[in-house]
């Protein structure tokens, strides 16, 4: 799998943009149909309501971009939520469900 993330950093708030793709060997290896989505989301340790919900495709072309963004962000279990700042550090831990088998990836980041 391939994956691009960036942070647009001449906004305030900050937001963070991401394209996922599965490479040949991937889809080889998960089949379609495919889902993948974020499972867990953190935004400087709190846990927060997935920014990327399971995203299901069949018959995907080689270079389809599982994309996204984040700006706000809302906790789970607990009121409240915020825009992403500078120093946050997100971690995202995605999940790829395929008809043949499955994988994941963990990605940590910090907001510059």
């Amino acid at each position: 799998m391939t994956a691009d993330f960036q942070t647009n950093t001449s906004v305030i708030p900050r937001n963070v943009q991401w394209g996922f793709w599965l490479t040949p060997y991937a889809q080889a290896i998960t089949g379609s149909p495919v889902s993948v989505g974020i499972t867990t989301a953190r935004v400087s340790g709190n846990l927060i309501n997935s920014p990327y919900t399971l995203q299901a495709h069949s018959d995907l072309p080689s270079d389809y971009n599982f994309h996204g963004s984040m700006t706000y962000y809302q906790y789970i279990g607990q009121s409240g939520g915020g825009y992403l700042q500078p120093g946050d550090v997100i971690n995202f831990y995605w999940t790829i469900d395929g008809a043949k088998g499955n994988g994941w990836a963990d990605l940590m980041c910090q907001v510059p």
